[in-house]
């Protein structure tokens, strides 16, 4: 019970800081409120120094990446920096941050997931805020072959459905934050970490279709893609998008993720169609009650950017709705 005391307290701390000091935007003290100034994360300088990047982290560590849902604690200082490229803002991304670190002299592009308990953690890792991470005490490894760091668990059929009763690598707690991991600077919009790879000509198409390419050294990844909805094609559905149901199943018009569709992941994957690459496809996921959800299916190509992974092939999640464009 404490613990969950001490998470609200700090919560209600971090939205009474943030609402005594809306409207003075031009105050730059305004920006000064963050994780580390209301206790969620350590103060500052009392990390130790950074001693890997998140390439060789994963190099170091390839074991745990490789096999499904494997891990294990570190129990040194393995200390690295990253650039947060995705979070939990959009809602589509659940307890959930990205790290992603380019190295430009040692031509290196690596990103992981740190996973957090907590539902609101936008407040405090603001996209292009750059974080220090001191691993020891931490588990590295997988869930569905995404590395991460995280804290392992027992799921139960509250939380997964027919898969209860397995061990997996879930989120750390949130109270770790003041121990483990700090705030470096303050957010940079114009970090390079936050330029998307851009797959969407026929070369990005063609490396995409190389399942070389899925792999822990590539996963996760921020990145553009482009294509079109196959659901959205009446040759797919075999009739006219006409009356309330389709199929008898989805409700019209389409979106991204009616809850009649969801699977025991509370999520709903669409199948994105290369332009150039004939017959090739990746999935775009996205988790049932937040702004993506309920957007219309766009008919026409459309460009998307998110956080890439595998399982048995490639699959995206937005992070908010802007991730979505017309062309």
């Amino acid at each position: 019970m404490k613990k969950y005391l001490s998470i609200l307290s700090a919560g209600m701390t971090a939205a009474l800081l943030f609402s005594a000091c809306t409207g003075d935007v031009d105050d730059p003290n305004v920006w000064a409120l963050t994780a580390e100034s209301v206790g969620v994360t350590a103060p500052s300088g009392t990390l130790p120094d950074v001693n890997t990047t998140i390439y060789a982290l994963k190099e170091q560590y390839s074991s745990y990446f490789v096999n499904n849902n494997t891990w294990t604690q570190i129990k040194k200082d393995v200390v690295f920096e990253g650039v947060v490229c995705a979070n939990d803002e959009g809602g589509n991304l659940y307890q959930t941050i990205m790290l992603r670190d380019i190295d430009e002299a040692a031509g290196t592009d690596a990103s992981i997931i740190l996973a957090i308990k907590n539902s609101c953690l936008y407040p405090y890792f603001k996209m292009g805020q750059r974080v220090r991470v001191n691993l020891k005490g931490l588990y590295l490894g997988n869930y569905s072959y995404m590395p991460r760091i995280g804290q392992p668990y027992w799921t139960s059929v509250i939380t997964t459905g027919s898969s209860t009763g397995n061990y997996r690598l879930g989120p750390i707690l949130f109270e770790l934050l003041q121990t483990n991991v700090e705030l470096i600077g303050q957010p940079d919009p114009k970090a390079p970490e936050l330029t998307p790879i851009d797959y969407t000509d026929e070369d990005g198409e063609r490396w995409l279709c190389n399942t070389n390419h899925m792999n822990y050294r590539y996963c996760p990844q921020l990145c553009t893609v482009r294509g079109y909805i196959k659901e959205m094609y009446k040759a797919y559905a075999g009739i006219a998008e006409s009356g309330q149901f389709l199929d008898g199943k989805e409700p019209l018009p389409k979106i991204f993720a009616p809850e009649v569709l969801e699977d025991q992941g509370y999520g709903v994957d669409r199948t994105l169609l290369f332009i150039y690459q004939t017959g090739k496809w990746m999935t775009i996921r996205t988790s049932t009650q937040n702004d993506i959800a309920f957007m219309r299916l766009p008919a026409d190509t459309c460009t998307y950017t998110g956080v890439m992974s595998y399982y048995t092939g490639w699959q995206m999640q937005l992070r908010d709705t802007s991730d979505l464009k017309h062309q």
